[in-house]
């Protein structure tokens, strides 16, 4: 596909001209996201001049970031690398988040923290276009195991100590490391 910003993409297609560049970037996630159209490509702008206090589309643009450092009109060295190249590099940025918190420095942590995250994504980014996973799959994942292992607070049987805790969280991942094998 050609370099052509997403908001020229729409416009030409569906003729949606006298709508805003943020209404058809949002027409566009949702169709991507019910698998209609596949990703479309953004020019930098939308990365430069975007602005929210809102933790969800910030994590969405970060995905958005990722994938278009990838892209050809993005950054050579993003596209040189893969999933496990990238997830090599975050091991270095947790080491560096750890050091910030035991540093109790607030402006390093979250720039370590933003780090590490980013990095995450980059790697999941790239497994994708490996197609070795799907991040909206990996979430799902995240948020079924977490509750899975939080039993004692999702479940019948509440924890009452820090310790019942801890019991019933490596109980249920026993039981699944079991499950797994079998």
């Amino acid at each position: 596909m050609t370099s052509l910003s997403l908001y020229s993409i729409l416009s030409f297609s569906y003729n949606l001209s006298s709508l805003s560049k943020n209404t058809l970037a949002i027409i566009a996630k949702n169709l991507e996201f019910i698998g209609f159209i596949g990703s479309l490509p953004m020019d930098k702008s939308h990365f430069i001049n975007f602005e929210t206090n809102r933790t969800g589309e910030l994590f969405e643009l970060l995905i958005d970031l990722a994938r278009y450092l990838r892209s050809p009109e993005g950054c050579p060295w993003d596209r040189k690398q893969t999933s496990l190249d990238f997830a090599r590099y975050a091991k270095e940025e947790c080491e560096e988040y750890i050091e910030a918190i035991e540093k109790k420095e607030t402006e390093d942590i979250n720039e370590e923290f933003g780090d590490a995250l980013f990095i995450l994504i980059a790697s999941a980014v790239a497994g994708e276009a490996e197609g070795k996973m799907n991040i909206l799959d990996a979430l799902k994942c995240a948020h079924k195991k977490m509750l899975r292992r939080h039993e004692h607070v999702f479940g019948s049987k509440k924890a009452e100590t820090e310790e019942e805790a801890w019991q019933s969280w490596h109980k249920v991942k026993e039981d699944e490391k079991k499950n797994k094998s079998t």
